[in-house]
């Protein structure tokens, strides 16, 4: 029994190398590519990062999804408030990415208007 408990143990402990977590920034600019990109600097995430495509599926978003991230981008930055994003399976947990990083890389996943 012991060590079907210390296997579990281990098997949970080892599934966290490349665990989900979270990060929070404001908006400070947003830029549209020519290709479709959208592209965002995000507090201490980073500059110029592309999180989704407005006209293709790419990562974990769909063309659709990705209008609504935009939106969502649009609203936080005329707002003032900040964002919240998520990432699945990062083995980077640092909330500092990178400048023009594509996030996809890093499996975002999901992204919140903050209050």
């Amino acid at each position: 029994m012991k060590h079907c408990i210390r296997f579990f143990i281990l098997f949970l402990a080892s599934s966290y190398v490349y665990a989900s977590h979270m990060c929070v920034g404001k908006v400070n600019a947003i830029d549209v590519a020519f290709n479709g990109a959208v592209n965002a600097n995000i507090g201490t995430i980073g500059d110029g990062n592309t999180i989704c495509y407005l006209n293709k599926a790419h990562g974990e978003y769909t063309a659709e999804a990705c209008k609504a991230v935009f939106s969502l981008l649009l609203s936080a930055k005329m707002s003032s408030k900040d964002v919240r994003l998520w990432f699945r399976n990062d083995a980077n947990t640092s909330c500092t990415k990178g400048a023009w990083v594509d996030l996809a890389t890093h499996s975002v996943y999901h992204v919140r208007l903050e209050n």
